[in-house]
């Protein structure tokens, strides 16, 4: 996502077609084909090179394809939306509809293990019916959470219009705290919770967080009622119970992650779904990469192809033939910086799964502007410098200096979101299988729910985070994607589903060089984010290196990478002298 939309965003920036080559490096497929992934159990190739956490796996010669990893789309995504709607050849569609029948039994349930259900909700059940029981189960707290996420969309909202002004951003935290969300990054989830007063607390918010909004009435039935919990159980036996349970389902589901491991604003973006429409693209939400970068190609070549005598960056001739925004299938190794232009060298990606055959790397470009669109701590580049006596060193990354008056002093450390490993995932596609109801504690005669979330004792009892059944027509039974931290064994299978189950897919979100989402480590420093340029002359002058994911150390979804690529590609061209600032 972030490397199409930057592409994308530099081509709508380049007015004056300054720009020669926009090259995106990436062993995945084509940019024009449906990201189809291959099962990651036969080779760990396929977990080094996992490609993009949007993929679509395409079943039964195309009659049926399966979200990997991001499933659905908010329809208060703009960035998203906007390049959805634009692109006739994309269809909205309800998210996990892939061969629902109308008399499917569907719904949602909020499972704790044991064959304990918190909450059962069908989708037969009418709208009010749904809300009277959601009401009446988490009733205050469900309130206090949507006034909450409300405030918290509006100041959201506000960065479409601020990145679309002359404004620009250093790093994601000055992003933040240019829309009032910074201080939701300063703490855990369940840290935020309490500041809004949502009942069930396991912790008292740090004095420290006195400057974040806190709920006067909770404080003060804390203060002079200290078992207004306990007594509002009497009347209202769900009391206390909204952060446990649904909370944490959504957010195990969303990030393979509990409360207090998030930060306050990853938990707000994680529960922003549920208050508007929600969709998905016909035939694969990895669409939308393609799309975007067709439409960079697409506006470029709109403005730039009558112009045949065309200087580009830094005077550089440049030939009118050239295609100006080129997808590579190369595996890059190493960035060289040198004084005035970067080296990238790389293997060809010809192999399995996208792996490379040759040897030893080699030098596939030279450039003024370098944009990482990958975790850093899971790329496996090499960053280096090269002086004017061809001596190269490791290239300095996030070098900050300040001066205190007498001395000059630097630190090049990085944050530890830039080091810690990304939470592992796997998804596992289940064709041919029934759902054993008396595993879940049900009867036959009552339906599973088509989507179960689980509770964090959920996940540790059973093993999974999230079961969907997706389609009722693939074999003799049912189609069901399943989330789990770790690969699911024959065991767990086998309880769940019987004994004719076929495993039809395994995608591994991890291994040693990938992961699903990045680890949040509650908030606070965990979460302090590099900026988005790790390294460029002070003078604005010389080539550079952006990186894109820098804006994932709070919060991650595909608007969040869309955000960041627009925020990138605008620094870029100034940089580059593309657009004026």
């Amino acid at each position: 996502v972030g490397g199409a939309f930057a592409a994308r965003f530099l081509a709508e920036y380049d007015a004056r077609c300054l720009l020669s080559t926009v090259d995106v490096y990436d062993p995945s497929p084509q940019l024009s084909q449906v990201l189809n992934h291959l099962s990651s159990d036969s080779s760990n190739s396929v977990v080094d090179l996992q490609g993009p956490r949007v993929s679509t796996l395409v079943l039964e010669g195309g009659n049926i394809s399966v979200e990997l990893g991001a499933s659905i789309i908010f329809g208060g995504n703009k960035l998203i939306t906007e390049q959805v709607e634009s692109d006739p050849s994309l269809e909205k569609a309800p998210p996990g509809n892939t061969g629902k029948k109308t008399s499917d039994p569907g719904g949602f349930g909020l499972y704790d293990g044991n064959g304990i259900w918190d909450l059962i909700v069908r989708d037969d059940e009418p709208d009010w019916k749904v809300a009277l029981q959601l009401a009446w189960r988490y009733n205050f707290d469900l309130i206090k959470m949507r006034s909450a996420v409300k405030d918290a969309y509006a100041s959201f909202e506000k960065i479409y219009k601020i990145i679309d002004g002359p404004s620009v951003f250093a790093s994601p935290d000055e992003l933040w705290k240019a829309v009032g969300l910074f201080k939701t990054t300063t703490l855990s989830f369940e840290e935020y919770l309490d500041t809004i007063g949502v009942s069930g607390s396991k912790q008292k918010a740090s004095t420290e967080l006195s400057d974040v909004e806190w709920s006067w009435p909770r404080a003060a039935f804390a203060e002079f009622l200290p078992g207004w919990d306990s007594i509002a159980r009497i009347f209202l036996p769900g009391h206390g119970s909204l952060r446990r349970e649904l909370l944490e389902a959504i957010n195990e589901n969303n990030y393979n992650q509990n409360n207090s491991e998030l930060d306050g604003l990853a938990g707000l973006v994680s529960f922003i779904p549920t208050q508007g429409d929600i969709y998905c693209v016909r035939h694969g939400n990895s669409q939308i990469i393609a799309s975007a970068f067709s439409r960079a190609k697409r506006i470029h070549a709109a403005k730039c192809s009558s112009n045949d005598d065309r200087t580009g960056i830094q005077g550089r001739e440049m030939d009118k033939n050239d295609a100006d925004f080129r997808h590579v299938k190369i595996i890059v190794t190493s960035v060289v910086f040198n004084d005035d232009r970067v080296e990238l060298w790389g293997k060809n990606s010809t192999g399995e799964n996208g792996a490379s055959n040759d040897a030893d790397p080699v030098m596939i470009g030279y450039y003024d502007t370098v944009i990482l669109a990958a975790p850093l701590q899971h790329a496996q580049i090499e960053f280096k410098a090269k002086d004017s006596a061809g001596v190269i060193r490791p290239l300095q990354l996030n070098r900050l200096c300040q001066h205190n008056g007498k001395e000059l002093s630097c630190d090049d450390s990085l944050p530890s979101s830039a080091t810690r490993k990304y939470t592992q995932t796997v998804t596992t596609i289940i064709a041919n299988a029934t759902l054993a109801h008396e595993n879940f504690g049900l009867t036959e005669d009552e339906n599973v729910p088509r989507s179960i979330s689980v509770t964090a004792r959920g996940k540790q009892e059973e093993g999974f985070s999230a079961l969907s059944r997706l389609s009722d027509t693939e074999g003799s039974s049912g189609l069901f994607k399943i989330f789990s931290p770790d690969r699911l064994t024959e065991t767990q299978l086998s309880r769940w589903f019987g004994s004719n189950y076929i495993v039809k897919h395994e995608k591994i979100w991890g291994g040693p060089h990938g992961g699903a989402y990045p680890d949040f480590g509650g908030g606070g420093e965990a979460v302090r984010s590099l900026p988005f340029l790790l390294h460029g002359d002070e003078d604005g002058t010389g080539p550079s290196l952006f990186y894109i994911n820098a804006i994932e150390a709070t919060v991650s979804a595909m608007e969040i990478s869309a955000i960041g690529a627009k925020v990138v590609a605008k620094l870029a061209a100034i940089r580059m002298g593309i657009l004026a600032h």
